[in-house]
């Protein structure tokens, strides 16, 4: 559960909603009420790398604050495995950039995913990658000398 939720705050970096003017975050407006519950329930400003510091508000895609109601890693508020996936699942559904995976079952029969965040012709050649990189680990099939170029 900890390793999902961590993996929501980390999508939570880069899409978010409710912006106040002004205020930007790339090229995106800043989603005020996340940054600053974020700030508020932070003990160190040390964590609190540009990465991870700032939300941003996309027009299209849902926050997690929007779809989960609060923003992740608020106290007293723990995310259950099925929303998770179901918030991984709608932005596959609103993004050509995400795709969700189940990599397989979780002792207790879950499903277990994975969201693969690219640009979408990356994603529309993962295959392809995937085969390149199981080549280039084995080998017995990839030399040095085709490794290298």
């Amino acid at each position: 559960m900890r390793l999902a939720s961590a993996s929501l705050a980390i999508v939570a970096t880069f899409l978010a909603t409710g912006s106040a003017a002004g205020q930007t975050t790339g090229s995106l407006p800043t989603d005020t009420i996340s940054t600053a519950a974020i700030s508020a329930a932070t003990t160190d400003s040390a964590y609190l790398s540009p990465w991870v510091a700032t939300i941003p508000d996309h027009g299209t895609i849902p926050s997690p604050r929007d779809f989960l109601g609060y923003v992740v890693g608020t106290p007293g508020e723990l995310t259950s495995v099925d929303r998770i996936h179901d918030y991984f699942n709608t932005l596959a559904a609103s993004s050509p950039r995400v795709r969700t995976f189940v990599l397989g079952q979780s002792e207790e029969g879950r499903d277990m995913i994975v969201a693969a965040i690219a640009d979408a012709e990356l994603l529309d050649r993962l295959e392809d990658h995937k085969g390149a990189l199981r080549r280039l680990a084995d080998p017995r099939i990839t030399s040095q000398t085709q490794a290298d170029s």
